[in-house]
């Protein structure tokens, strides 16, 4: 689990050195890494937007569109829900 933190990290600074000022990252992830994707990208990434991919109603999301702006500065928007279809 280290090392693929340590690969992700590396991807996103790589993201970051690449994208100008106000350019989008998107990730889809599983929804249990959440946590490790939110504080990678905390650094130099914000106005985040993030969507559950939710497979049936009530079910626990197992995947996430998660949507980060370079330099931004707005605080993450509220978790929306995207059904499967």
């Amino acid at each position: 689990m280290f090392r693929r933190q340590q690969r992700f990290e590396k991807w996103v600074q790589a993201a970051r050195r690449i994208l100008k000022s106000g350019g989008a990252l998107t990730l889809i992830w599983r929804a249990d890494g959440l946590v490790e994707v939110l504080s990678t990208l905390g650094r130099g990434f914000g106005s985040l937007e993030l969507y559950l991919s939710m497979l049936r109603p009530r079910v626990p999301a197992i995947r996430v569109l998660i949507r980060a702006i370079k330099g931004g500065k707005a605080p993450p928007s509220n978790a929306r829900r995207a059904a499967a279809q």
